[in-house]
C-alpha cells in the first residue's frame, strides 16, 4: 500500500520514513518491491519531476 501511495506523491516524508523502517526491520518484505521503490525515488523524487 505504501508503494502505491508513492505514485500519488502525497505525504512523501511519512511514506519514505515508513519504507525506511520496513527496510530496517523486515528486509525480505522490502526486497520484494525494492526495484520499484528505488526506481521511483530516483526517477520521480531525486530528479524533481
Amino acid at each position: 500500500h505504501l508503494v502505491d501511495m508513492l505514485e500519488k506523491k502525497t505525504h512523501l516524508p511519512a511514506i519514505l520514513q515508513s519504507l525506511g523502517c520496513i527496510a530496517q526491520i523486515a528486509m525480505p518484505i522490502f526486497e520484494t518491491r525494492e526495484e520499484e521503490i528505488v526506481g521511483f525515488i530516483s526517477d520521480k523524487i531525486m530528479d524533481g519531476s
